[in-house]
């Protein structure tokens, strides 16, 4: 049969904790308002030009520093794969995720897409997945929530434990056990290590911070002053959804852009406190190889079909992690256990 493979979304494919409120904003409360109110119709080409501007430039933004927001690993061995896929010889390459943010999973498979397109990976758009206009990697895309998951119990703690029967009740054709592979950054789902065994690959969890300053620049840079002054109709609708996210963003409207920067940083920085000040470094070379040749071992029967597979009988999973661990906070704990 043709081997498929499920991806862990937080910590294990991305890390992203910093750009959530403007993809929430882009993706749902900007929408919302232009629905709600005639008054904005006008504006909405214009919103949705500045909203791929800004994807557009935190794809550029990985391209630059090779993996921030994604793995580097991942970006590395994904061209393979697509190009696998495209062969008939991998089924499915989907998303399985705790997260319950659809629009972010959905976006950021998006902004995966336009950086896979540019140098070094060049991945061909035919090999890509088009919705609406959108270029994606996977399909499906699995949040918390999906109704197709009603086959996994969700618990008192916002937890559904991961499953084979969950997985094959989301993909469009069911697979058999032998022939799912996926990636996790923890060992909770027990009942899916226990069905697909070896094929079951854990990975050091990612990290990785995109900074505060930096994603507030990316976001600043995609549009032009005039959408951050209050007494300007654009501006109205922007701030009012921003402060619903990120309360205290209250420009005066004679702000330069380094100006505006520092405040939007700020209130950035309450809501994301781990991607402020003194954040995680990207991975170094040694780290990111050490990385790959685990993701590569545990692909080794997708990307050598006719070779015989030495059975594990338990995950694949890193050891010795290279450099210090991150030091927890409660915010941090908090978020760890949503996203789980």
């Amino acid at each position: 049969m043709v081997p498929s493979i499920g991806f862990d979304f937080d910590g294990c494919l991305v890390n992203a904790y910093s750009i959530v409120p403007f993809i929430i904003l882009l993706e749902t409360l900007i929408p919302r308002a232009l629905a709600k109110d005639t008054v904005f119709k006008d504006d909405a080409v214009f919103l949705q030009k500045s909203r791929l501007v800004f994807y557009q430039a935190v794809a550029e933004n990985e391209l630059a520093t090779m993996g921030t927001i994604f793995r580097p690993a991942f970006l590395r061995i994904l061209p393979k794969l697509l190009e696998l896929k495209s062969q008939g010889k991998i089924q499915h390459l989907f998303i399985y995720s705790n997260n319950g943010i659809s629009e972010l999973i959905h976006v950021l498979d998006h902004i995966l897409a336009l950086t896979l397109q540019k140098a070094p990976y060049n991945v061909p758009v035919e090999r890509l997945i088009n919705n609406d206009g959108f270029l994606h990697v996977f399909t499906p895309r699995i949040h918390l929530d999906a109704p197709c998951r009603s086959v996994e119990v969700k618990d008192s703690h916002n937890f559904r434990e991961k499953s084979l029967e969950g997985i094959n009740a989301c993909l469009p054709t069911p697979i058999s056990e032998t022939d799912l592979w996926y990636f996790d950054d923890t060992r909770y789902h027990t009942r899916l290590i226990n069905q697909i065994k070896e094929r079951y690959i854990v990975v050091e969890p990612y990290n990785v911070q995109l900074s505060n300053k930096r994603v507030a620049t990316l976001f600043i840079e995609s549009y032009p002053v005039n959408a951050f002054k209050p007494n300007t109709r654009l501006g109205s609708l922007i701030l009012s959804g921003i402060n619903r996210l990120l309360p205290g963003f209250r420009p005066s409207g004679y702000e330069s852009r380094e100006r505006l920067l520092e405040k939007l940083q700020k209130v950035l920085n309450i809501f994301s406190p781990d991607s402020g000040g003194k954040v995680f470094y990207p991975w170094k070379e040694d780290h990111i190889n050490k990385d790959f040749k685990l993701i590569e071992q545990g692909l080794y029967g997708v990307m050598n079909p006719q070779a015989k597979e030495t059975s594990l009988n338990k995950p694949l999973t890193y050891m010795n992690p290279i450099g210090g661990k991150r030091k927890k906070t409660k915010h941090s704990c908090r978020w760890t256990r949503k996203r789980q």
